[in-house]
């Protein structure tokens, strides 16, 4: 499962994430506002985002992964 958030506005936005009751934590596998090599992971490397929200930065887009139990 995979959530996208874009952020066109000229300053950083806080995003609540879905909760989802089926699925692992979220991870960030995306986010375009970081250095590289940190803006993009292995799938199995990205890292957990623990908390309900995420901060996504001006101009920016991030995609995060939640794996399902089922």
């Amino acid at each position: 499962m995979t959530h996208c958030m874009l952020n066109a506005y000229l300053e950083a936005l806080e995003f609540e994430l879905p909760q989802i009751k089926e699925a692992l934590p979220w991870r960030r596998w995306i986010d375009a506002a970081l250095e590289s090599p940190e803006n993009i992971s292995y799938l199995s490397a990205a890292s957990i985002t623990a908390s309900e929200k995420y901060l996504v930065q001006l101009r920016s887009t991030v995609l995060l992964i939640a794996m399902l139990t089922n």
